[in-house]
């Protein structure tokens, strides 16, 4: 062991520029391989199991910052004069290229009329109409009134609003559902449009709605930064239901839009002037842009990795954040600005990068071996064993693909699925230039070199 401690000392003196040069080459290629790699590779996206639909599958899309830098980015990216414009084409190519596998579903924040629902229904019907309540147990009331409950805005002529459940959908929801109202219809194409100006805003409701309301009838709310008339244009049937199994009631059964209203999201027609208009549409836009990736159960890993790139390709182009599938790369930085044609470009810079970190170690161990070929041919004669110059080469190799790695990894932040990629270079870097310093060890005739001294 001694020996072989006193051979590596050796070699890593006689080389330690060369060796911290190969390091940093090394760990370039590390982290160029693992982010690139990531945005071609079929890495799962988030899967939700046990849907409503059997033979449907949904994935989830979310940002993700690549850092702290990045996170503050995103941040301050409304302040971009172009950003609700960015985000209107954005929508509109989702919508135009993906067609049925982009669904738009979320609740909304739209704030009803507590006193025109309280001429309607009795403050203990209205229970079922609340929305992230579990009753019993979140409200008594018959210790309380409702309309105390009820948050006091006064907005325009609101002057108490109730929080009910709320869903606004796209198109494609309406069809991959398969959607359908008892009473009046369901959107149309004009219903997902809005107009500078306008001031109502068609509704589907639920079918509990149905003993009360009619479809023509108006109710009011308050969406983002105005009052508008929200026309029911449908009742929906009973038990319909649009979400997956993210939200199920506590015995397991799919939460209904039985007690919900839903609106469209909108194709914003006209530009935004007022700082009222571009935050509606800003919100409007962001939140269908969060939506869900649909596909066949039995559709192959590939087909939704595919999808997830068009989409990260949709908004790199129209100057927004990429987004995230689990574990995939496109947070990182470098995809910010890149198509995908200079992803593949980077690929190969990589590539080749690592042929040249690779053969730039074998390099340097074989011209540390021609150097030494006297003193190792003494050595061996006199007892050392050919084993313990093969131990010094490949522990150095071993250090400096390791210390390559380790910078690679800290540089990552130890994200597991990107260290599975560095350590998978990192063995088959090892195991490539130690088979070729060893198969060169192994070939050194001692008496030939002996000859060739004297």
């Amino acid at each position: 062991m001694r020996n072989v401690l006193s051979e590596l000392w050796h070699n890593i003196k006689s080389g330690a520029l060369v060796n911290l040069i190969l390091i940093a080459q090394l760990a370039l290629f590390f982290w160029m391989s693992a982010t690139i790699s990531g945005y071609f590779l079929d890495i799962s996206p988030t899967f939700t199991s046990n849907n409503i639909r059997e033979d449907a599958a949904y994935y989830s899309m979310f940002y993700m910052p690549a850092d702290e830098k990045e996170y503050g980015e995103m941040a301050n990216a409304a302040g971009d004069p172009e950003y609700v414009s960015n985000l209107d084409k954005a929508y509109r190519e989702l919508q135009e290229e993906l067609g049925e596998h982009y669904l738009a579903i979320k609740y909304a924040d739209l704030k009803l009329d507590y006193e025109e629902l309280g001429r309607a229904f009795s403050d203990e019907e209205l229970l079922d109409f609340c929305a992230s309540s579990s009753y019993p147990g979140y409200y008594d009331p018959s210790q309380v009134s409702l309309r105390e409950v009820m948050p006091s805005y006064g907005i325009g002529d609101i002057n108490r609003v109730f929080e009910g459940q709320i869903s606004r959908i796209n198109p494609t929801v309406i069809a991959h559902f398969g959607l359908r109202a008892k009473e009046g219809r369901m959107f149309d194409g004009d219903d997902f449009l809005f107009h500078r100006g306008q001031k109502e805003i068609p509704v589907l409701l639920g079918s509990a709605f149905g003993g009360k309301y009619r479809p023509g009838d108006i109710l009011h709310g308050y969406l983002y930064t105005d009052t508008f008339d929200l026309k029911v244009v449908g009742i929906l049937e009973e038990g319909t239901v649009i979400a997956t199994d993210q939200i199920l009631e506590k015995d397991g059964r799919p939460n209904t839009l039985d007690h919900s209203v839903v609106l469209p999201y909108f194709f914003i027609e006209d530009v935004p002037e007022t700082e009222e208009e571009k935050i509606f549409a800003q919100f409007n836009y962001e939140e269908a842009l969060a939506g869900t990736v649909t596909a066949d159960l039995a559709a192959p890993r590939s087909q939704i990795n595919s999808i997830g790139k068009r989409i990260n390709n949709i908004y790199v182009r129209n100057g927004l954040f990429p987004i995230s599938l689990m574990g995939a790369s496109y947070g990182v930085q470098l995809f910010k600005q890149e198509s995908e044609q200079t992803m593949r470009i980077f690929l190969a810079a990589s590539i080749v990068m690592g042929i040249m970190g690779i053969s730039g170690i074998c390099m340097s161990m074989i011209t540390k071996i021609n150097a030494n070929m006297q003193r190792y041919a003494i050595e061996i004669m006199n007892g050392q064993s050919l084993f313990t110059l093969a131990a010094a080469f490949l522990a150095e190799i071993v250090l400096i693909v390791g210390a390559g790695m380790l910078f690679t990894v800290w540089m990552m932040e130890g994200r597991l699925l990107f260290l599975a990629v560095i350590v998978s270079l990192a063995v088959c870097a090892m195991l490539a230039v130690s088979l070729i310093v060893v198969r060169k060890l192994w070939k050194i005739d001692i008496e030939e070199v002996i000859r060739s001294e004297e």
